[in-house]
């Protein structure tokens, strides 16, 4: 099964352990620091946009 996909096991190096942050007694892999990092800026996002308006139903209110 593996012959179907041969080049994708070249793309990501996994023989190494993965980068750590420390930040006091927190330590966190790299890639959940990313992940976290993109959550708060897609909720600080969601939170300031504007909802888009529709046109209101039945006049100028």
């Amino acid at each position: 099964m593996s012959a179907s996909f041969p080049t994708v096991a070249a793309i990501f190096n996994l023989n190494h352990p993965a980068p750590y942050v420390h930040w006091l007694f927190i330590d966190v892999s790299l890639s959940n620091v990313l992940a976290v990092v993109v959550m708060v800026v897609v909720f600080v996002a969601a939170i300031l946009l504007p909802f888009p308006h529709g046109r209101s139903q039945g006049g100028d209110e």
